[in-house]
């Protein structure tokens, strides 16, 4: 129900964090409910940590690779679409290569939690937005 953290923050059911402050009525349902006996889940570890924000990264990284998938540059190569020209497939074929190599380069770097809470994503080329925002991915 409750999570500790490092800091000794507390999370509540909702992940809403609860500020260690006695007139906050968050923290004195918090209170109240460990004098009935109940103790929060541990806090995560730095480990598990970094962990969940790979998977989550990782995850976001995928779906857009996914999405993409059907739109590689080569299809443009052979099948031109009169919309796409070479500097297009151009800049989405490095954007995609970015995108494979960030995982790479993020667990190579030794996977900072700072760098997983805000990778340094590639910008995506003009022609890829629209996609990915209807996906709800970005």
């Amino acid at each position: 129900m409750y999570k500790a953290t490092l800091n000794k923050s507390i999370f509540g059911p909702n992940g809403e964090s609860i500020p260690d402050d006695p007139r906050n009525a968050a923290r004195q349902r918090y209170e109240a409910w460990l004098l009935e006996g109940n103790q929060p889940d541990p806090a995560e570890t730095l480990d598990e940590k970094k962990a969940r924000l790979f998977g989550e990264f990782d995850q976001k990284r995928q779906r857009m690779l996914q999405v993409t998938d059907y739109m590689d540059g080569r299809t443009y190569i052979f099948d031109p679409d009169p919309v796409i020209d070479a500097a297009k497939i151009n800049e989405f074929g490095i954007w995609r290569q970015a995108l494979r190599d960030l995982g790479n380069s993020l667990k190579t770097s030794g996977l900072k939690v700072a760098d997983l809470e805000t990778p340094a994503w590639p910008v995506v080329p003009d022609s890829v937005l629209p996609l990915l925002q209807s996906k709800r991915i970005l």
